[in-house]
């Protein structure tokens, strides 16, 4: 088992597809997954993947959804109004955070340090212990406001990671697409997760970013690829 805790905050932004393919890539990395699903989170999973809270626990979901490869993983499941919560403790020892969609109501309490609910406490605490925070904000258009806000967020110390897939890695999925973030999400915290170890057989940004070097001959404005990428993306 991972030493690996991270806590999941699942809003009600659509894009439950993000938050699926990085709890799949989790749990199959045998990771500790601390997941708080707010109200609205919890209908977007039902809206979106199929969820039937009448007829099975999240587990089995995950297991339906993600093959049994999931249940290597740990999973505990906590209410959002639970402030009470182990989570809700800087004196726990937690690796990193994800919301994941983040409404742009849960990313202007974070901002504004409200600690409404489990998951705005617990990012919270993230941001006080200095601890990894990404959010996968999924809104457009963005007013000033809600542009404020992340800039806010960045300010104290999260990353603002916007729900836009890339498209030179040549998805053909749906969860091609949700499997970026969730690289993403794994290089940001150091999170050596399933896809993150390109078990699926894609290739990662660096090798896909020189094959377009590659393929423009005499082009430099994409030699950048090496510096932006980074080490981690390999």
């Amino acid at each position: 088992m991972s030493d690996k805790q991270v806590v999941v905050g699942v809003t009600g932004a659509s894009g439950a597809l993000y938050a699926g393919r990085l709890l799949r890539a989790l749990l199959v990395g045998e990771h500790q997954v601390h997941l708080v699903l707010s109200k609205y989170g919890r209908y977007l999973l039902v809206e979106e993947l199929g969820f039937r809270p009448d007829k099975e626990s999240l587990r089995e979901f995950i297991t339906r959804c993600y093959g049994e490869e999931t249940q290597v993983g740990e999973l505990h499941e906590y209410n959002a109004s639970d402030l009470a919560a182990p989570i809700a403790s800087g004196s726990v020892a937690i690796d990193g955070m994800v919301v994941v969609p983040c409404s742009v109501k849960t990313l202007s309490g974070i901002a504004r340090g409200a600690s409404a609910s489990l998951i705005e406490r617990a990012a919270d605490v993230s941001l006080k212990e200095r601890r990894p925070l990404v959010l996968v904000v999924r809104e457009t258009p963005l007013n000033l406001i809600q542009l404020r806000n992340m800039t806010a967020a960045a300010e104290a110390g999260a990353i603002i990671l916007p729900a836009m897939p890339a498209f030179y890695q040549k998805p053909q999925t749906f969860d091609d697409l949700g499997d970026f973030i969730e690289v993403a999400f794994a290089t940001c915290c150091g999170s050596n997760t399933s896809s993150s170890r390109l078990g699926r057989g894609r290739k990662g940004k660096r090798a896909v970013l020189n094959d377009l070097n590659d393929s423009i001959s005499g082009s430099s404005c994409f030699h950048y690829s090496a510096s932006i990428c980074g080490s981690s993306c390999e």
